[in-house]
């Protein structure tokens, strides 16, 4: 068993390691607290940064559709595989924004 010299001498370092990990978890509170406004526009960017991602990827086809209109027709195959491609943009579309 532990003598009693012992013992004390682990009571305090106990107690010593309890006030330090009450003075981190302060410093660690305040330093969470200042970072709060930074955490709140990084989320915002990112939901921005998703909305304008699948909008884009729906406009790609879009795009692409009307820049074969304005040159020279590719044909019915050509066609039909812009249309099977827009329709799939519309579908991810359709899936994120439900």
């Amino acid at each position: 068993m532990f003598g009693n010299r012992e013992l004390a001498g682990c009571q305090a370092r106990k107690a010593a390691l309890l006030r330090q990990s009450a003075a981190n978890r302060q410093a660690l509170a305040e330093v969470a607290q200042n970072l709060q406004p930074v955490v709140v526009w990084v989320d915002l960017g990112v939901a921005l940064a998703r909305k304008v991602r699948t909008a884009l990827s729906a406009l790609a086809p879009l795009l692409s559709l009307w820049g074969s209109r304005k040159s020279e027709s590719s044909g019915f195959l050509g066609k039909l595989a812009g249309m099977v491609s827009l329709g799939r943009s519309v579908a991810a579309l359709w899936k994120s924004w439900r």
